[in-house]
């Protein structure tokens, strides 16, 4: 497990802090439900990184599960922020001095309304 403080743990809280602005982003390590994350690991020595875009009202992994469009319109914008970040470079992560390459300043750009 990698501290909060790491260049992409950082990238990824300001992700979706650009898709989410103004609400808190949960930092939480789950283990055992994605068994291919040790797979990873082991095989590769590479550590991975989640997002999860599912609310607890939507039943995941029950007979009647279901997932909003939206959500995964939000995963979509993450991601693409992530990638932009960490692109624009880690050393600039670490140091606190990467600007966003943009804000959605209107949700409704990124499928939340």
């Amino acid at each position: 497990m990698y501290p909060a403080s790491h260049p992409a743990i950082t990238a990824a809280t300001a992700a979706l802090e650009a898709i989410y602005p103004g609400r808190p982003v949960l930092l939480t390590c789950i283990g055992g439900t994605l068994p291919a994350t040790d797979l990873f690991e082991r095989a590769l020595g590479a550590k991975t990184l989640f997002f999860s875009f599912s609310t607890a009202d939507e039943n995941l992994h029950a007979p009647n599960e279901f997932m909003r469009i939206r959500r995964l319109r939000e995963g979509i914008r993450a991601w693409e922020v992530l990638w932009r970040l960490l692109a624009a470079g880690l050393a600039s992560l670490r140091a606190g001095t990467t600007s966003m390459p943009y804000q959605y300043a209107d949700r409704r750009q990124c499928g939340a309304v």
